[in-house]
C-alpha cells in the first residue's frame, strides 16, 4: 500500500537493527523513519515532525519504554504507538491497552509483521 503523502515514523529505541529493517521496509511506501535515542531528541523531533506513528522499543534512553509513554504522548498525542516488548518482559496486553498502545509486538519473533502494523496504524489514523 502506497500512501498519498509522506508519513513520518519515529523509532524511539536503542535497537539499531530493528530501526534499519523498518526504515528499509517502509521506504517504498513514502514513509520516512527517523530514529531517536533519547527522550530529549524525541521531544524536539516530535514537535517539528508530527509523527504519523511512534514505534517505541522495550528500552529507550535506558528506561523501560512503556513507562515513558505518557511523556511521549504530550508532544505527539494523536500518533498511534506500536510498542516492541521483549519476550518474557513485564508488559502485558492489558497494560498496553490501558496506556493507549495501539499494537504490542514481541521481540524478536514477531518483527516480520512490524511494517504491516505501521501501515495499519497509518490507515486507521487517516480514517
Amino acid at each position: 500500500m502506497r500512501t498519498n503523502r509522506t508519513d513520518a515514523v519515529i523509532f524511539a529505541g536503542d535497537d539499531r537493527k530493528v530501526y534499519e529493517h523498518l526504515a528499509q521496509d517502509l521506504a517504498g511506501n513514502n514513509i520516512f523513519v527517523m530514529a531517536v535515542s533519547s527522550v530529549h531528541e524525541f521531544m524536539a523531533l516530535a514537535r517539528t515532525v508530527r509523527p504519523s506513528v511512534i514505534v517505541l522499543d522495550s528500552r529507550f534512553d535506558g528506561i523501560a519504554g512503556d513507562t515513558l509513554l505518557p511523556l511521549l504522548k504530550v508532544v505527539a498525542p494523536d500518533a498511534p504507538v506500536i510498542h516492541l516488548a521483549s519476550e518474557g518482559g513485564s508488559v502485558s496486553e492489558r497494560r498496553c491497552r490501558s496506556l493507549g498502545i495501539a499494537f504490542l509486538v514481541l521481540k524478536p519473533d514477531n518483527l516480520d509483521n512490524l511494517q504491516d502494523l505501521v501501515l495499519q496504524a497509518i490507515r486507521g489514523k487517516a480514517s
